[in-house]
């Protein structure tokens, strides 16, 4: 699959050098939302904001106009163009911002969720850059389990192709850990205002189950894949950017390295840049549609409560019978 003119300018950028890299990196912002139908069809929201600082730079890679052709309608069309059979925009934007930014917000819809892939900006594995894309998975459950998982419900997965655990962590030498020492306080400053956030949204709530772990017992319409601003602290409540070993991971590329993921400050609750083996699991009850797809006429395990075959009265979601619509 071809990557955006988005993703290539940034992979370039990435690529280069580190200056090119900090000197990208400035202030970005890119909220995502995908919202799940009962017909299995999703709207996808998706606003790009750059800051004035990002707008007026000028570098390798970037269009003679500006960066801010990446926000029109033709490089957000082009960009649709690979994520995924019978999406279509349905609205597009382009507006001020706070502090002289600028952004884009765009709207799609796509007929069948699992057909979607988002083409996006920022790295979703440690081996994204060979991807360029994160894909949607959904599966029937027909048997409970010790970890979360709920016969008759549905499942729903976001990840990048073939992404595992990520390469392993380079070692690095004592000249250039010095190098990175140095460059630190650069890379924090064009990180300022950097803020990215990939929210799924479900037509009835979720209950979010991680590998190796129960399934959570909230149950929220809305989950975070990822919800990272550059002014977050570190697990333990200090600057993130001015952690140490943090920087020499983002100054490596590493973006999935394990400091990246244990400094966080997020554990499992919120998996920063993961949508590897460990991408959490969104479960939810079928609606109609979902039901008459997957579990018409099929048995249901429930372990010790036994076992029954799959019912519409019993199993399909129905908002009325709900006791808490909590967010």
């Amino acid at each position: 699959m071809r990557s955006s003119i988005f993703v290539r300018l940034a992979v370039r950028c990435l690529a280069a050098a580190l200056l090119p890299l900090l000197s990208f990196a400035g202030c970005l912002q890119l909220d995502t939302h995908v919202k799940l139908h009962e017909d299995g069809s999703a709207t996808i929201t998706e606003r790009l904001q750059f800051s004035r600082r990002l707008l007026e730079y000028r570098g390798e890679g970037v269009p003679e106009e500006g960066i801010e052709s990446l926000l029109r309608r033709e490089a957000i069309l082009e960009r649709m163009r690979h994520m995924g059979e019978g999406i279509e925009m349905v609205s597009h934007e382009v507006r001020d911002a706070d502090r002289g930014a600028r952004e884009a917000v765009s709207v799609f819809k796509i007929p069948k969720l699992t057909d979607f892939k988002y083409v996006s900006p920022y790295v979703g594995a440690g081996n994204y850059a060979e991807h360029h894309v994160i894909e949607c998975r959904e599966w029937p459950m027909f048997e409970n389990t010790w970890d979360g998982r709920r016969a008759g419900w549905m499942a729903i997965q976001f990840r990048a192709p073939g992404a595992g655990s990520g390469p392993e962590a380079g070692q690095t030498s004592p000249a250039d850990a010095q190098v990175y020492r140095h460059l630190q306080p650069v890379f924090q400053d064009m990180m300022d205002g950097l803020h990215l956030k990939f929210t799924f949204e479900c037509y009835s709530p979720v209950v979010v189950r991680r590998a190796g772990q129960r399934a959570a017992g909230t149950r929220p319409r809305k989950a975070h894949l990822i919800d990272f601003a550059w002014d977050n602290n570190d697990q333990s409540g200090s600057d993130f950017l001015g952690n140490e070993e943090v920087m020499i991971e983002l100054l490596q590329m590493y973006f999935n390295g394990p400091n990246m993921q244990r400094q966080s400050g997020f554990a499992d609750s919120i998996p920063l840049f993961r949508f590897g083996n460990r991408a959490p699991e969104f479960l939810f009850q079928p609606s109609r549609h979902y039901f008459d797809e997957y579990f018409a006429g099929k048995d249901l395990n429930f372990g010790r409560a036994g076992q029954r075959q799959a019912d519409p009265e019993r199993d399909v979601y129905r908002p009325e019978a709900e006791e808490n619509d909590g967010e």
